[in-house]
């Protein structure tokens, strides 16, 4: 594989920018790239800029109102608010929320394949809400991370059984609550 191929891997612009002055002769010189310090961290930036624009959603007047439709549909829409143009519209903003993760798990992996559409996917997904909790913005960042953890822990120490502890977690956290568990644990880390 020649040079440029090997940079045009890398960097298409610079590659082709360095085959033209191969070309014509004239001298190549490289300009600074202001994002190199990015490289692979597109999706992380992608996560924050989505995050903040979620936290603008929820801050501005149509988040209030997407609360006031999700306490009571009826009082919202007699408050004036249009309910069915509300939830179009915030559909339409989680459907490009779902287009852009799906995008950024095919540039992070490089592979893309039918199994991200099983249906253990979707249930890890419904998993890690149930764990955050819904409501609050960061209930799903939460949720997903105890659950990795949680994951990753129990299958290390039983392979065969660790959804069966992870369900009987589940059933915890239904029956004793969310508050309640998490002042439980922080009693018995504080101990």
């Amino acid at each position: 594989m020649t040079v440029w191929r090997k940079a045009a891997l890398f960097n298409p612009a610079q590659a082709a920018a360095a085959e033209i002055a191969k070309l014509t002769k004239l001298p190549f010189v490289s300009a600074p790239n202001k994002f190199a310090a990015l490289a692979g961290h597109e999706p992380l930036v992608a996560f924050h800029g989505a995050l903040c624009a979620a936290a603008l959603v929820v801050m501005s007047p149509f988040g209030l109102s997407l609360v006031a439709i999700r306490g009571n549909t009826l009082r919202a829409s007699a408050l004036g608010v249009p309910v069915n143009a509300r939830l179009v519209a915030i559909y339409t903003i989680a459907a490009a929320y779902a287009g852009a993760a799906g995008a950024l798990l095919a540039q992070t992996t490089a592979y893309v394949s039918l199994e991200v559409l099983e249906f253990n996917r979707s249930a890890d997904v419904m998993l890690a809400l149930i764990i955050g909790g819904t409501g609050w913005l960061y209930g799903g960042i939460a949720g997903a991370v105890v659950f990795k953890i949680l994951q990753d822990t129990l299958a290390s120490s039983s392979p065969q059984f660790w959804m069966f502890w992870l369900g009987l977690f589940l059933v915890a956290l239904a029956v004793v609550g969310r508050d309640r568990l998490s002042a439980m644990v922080l009693r018995a880390v504080r101990r």
